[in-house]
């Protein structure tokens, strides 16, 4: 039988893509440091998943032996998700996401869309939802996100003589669809030396754009890859440690640097549109794509009490909380399930009636929706627990 009436601990798979951070002589990357996993120079360690999404469920320990989160709640919907709800998935997944160079640039499909390309494409689109996303910086944070204003834009480029293959092909001032469909369509066999060019002459600029010094860097990246034109195209930021960021669907970005916390809709669909070997779906990309011009949404925290924050972003299916030093006592949250991390320090978790559990930094938990009373209690003055759960109407107070 499995055991509902108490914290759920979680084995939570890590994804080693290329971009992630790899040891530096005694600096070792932050999910090795949480896991406790031995690593190796060449290893890039890039995202820590805690969700139930079929692509990566964790494995939930229970008495049982080790069964997969998305088993574990399609089994016992009404324990682990709560009664009157209409899925039998967990609805949010949470992320400790870490990149030393940039990911690909990419977008996510709202619901209408992925629901079509799910449908139409499942091998490469593998489930229906949508995929909103927060990234809370955990380090200085940078990213590059929604498209500037189309004259910002034209600014840049028509300032570098390299770019000529890609203005001669406008008629008129484009709009930002026209700017990305002209630039996709340079033909692929003239891309290495209209890349090589322009890199040599960014280097020989004394007063290189910003947009400039991020081309160039892509460019180092990613050798010939035309996706480092999309930095004349999109806004660049940084974000500081507690700030986060929203990201619609529909919406290109690239997280370039940095640690942060992740926060999203339980989806692993990608439009990709380039800074990466794998598949550029340009049909996917026009079909989706908010070509609009919109500053990045930045998403400041609430809550009243000292070290605890929480992230709302404007979509149902998830927020984020962080906590530091704060205890949380679920019998004044709302009912649901909720997913948390360990941090930093370490916590002790009560049950009624249960043993308490020792949550040591880096373990990864379920508050399961059957457990309706409990409580997370940081065990020194810096303990830091991030908890993901479905959106709220309102903040919640984390202890009485």
């Amino acid at each position: 039988m499995h055991d509902f009436s108490t914290f759920i601990a979680l084995s939570c798979p890590v994804r080693h893509y290329a971009w992630g951070e790899r040891r530096h002589g005694s600096v070792v990357p932050l999910i090795a440091e949480l896991t406790g996993e031995a690593t190796d120079d060449a290893t890039p360690w890039a995202e820590l998943w805690l969700g139930a999404h079929p692509s990566a469920s964790a494995l939930a320990k229970t008495p049982a032996g080790d069964i997969p989160l998305h088993d574990l709640a399609s089994a016992f919907p009404n324990e682990v998700l709560g009664t009157g709800r209409q899925s039998t998935e967990l609805p949010f997944l949470l992320k400790i996401l870490c990149c030393e160079k940039s990911l690909s640039l990419q977008s996510h499909p709202d619901r209408c869309h992925a629901a079509r390309l799910h449908a139409a494409y499942p091998e490469r689109y593998p489930d229906p939802n949508p995929k909103p996303e927060i990234i809370i910086a955990i380090s200085p944070f940078r990213a590059m996100i929604g498209f500037r204003p189309p004259l910002a834009a034209i600014a840049d480029i028509c300032r570098r003589t390299a770019l000529a293959p890609w203005r001669d092909q406008w008629q008129t001032s484009p709009s930002l669809r026209q700017l990305c469909e002209t630039m996709l369509t340079i033909p692929a066999s003239t891309i290495p030396a209209l890349l090589d060019n322009l890199a040599a002459e960014i280097n020989a600029d004394p007063a290189p754009t910003s947009a400039d010094i991020l081309c160039a860097d892509l460019m180092r990246q990613h050798p010939h890859d035309r996706g480092a034109l999309f930095a004349y195209l999109l806004h660049q930021l940084l974000l500081r440690p507690g700030e986060a960021l929203y990201i619609p669907p529909n919406t290109p970005h690239a997280y370039l640097h940095g640690q942060g916390i992740e926060g999203m809709a339980s989806s692993d669909n990608v439009i990709r549109a380039g800074l990466t070997p794998k598949l550029i779906d340009h049909d996917a990309l026009f079909e989706t794509l908010d070509f609009n011009a919109h500053e990045p949404l930045s998403l400041p925290p609430s809550g009243d009490l000292p070290g605890y924050r929480c992230y709302q972003p404007p979509t149902p299916e998830f927020q984020i909380e962080t906590m530091t030093g704060t205890p949380l006592d679920l019998t004044t949250q709302p009912p649901g399930p909720s997913l948390f991390l360990v941090l930093n320090g370490a916590a002790a978790l009560v049950a009624p009636g249960r043993p308490k559990q020792r949550a040591p930094r880096g373990s990864a938990w379920l508050a399961p929706a059957a457990l309706k009373a409990g409580r997370i209690q940081p065990l020194t003055p810096d303990t830091t627990v991030v908890l993901a759960r479905q959106r709220q109407s309102a903040p919640s107070s984390p202890a009485t």
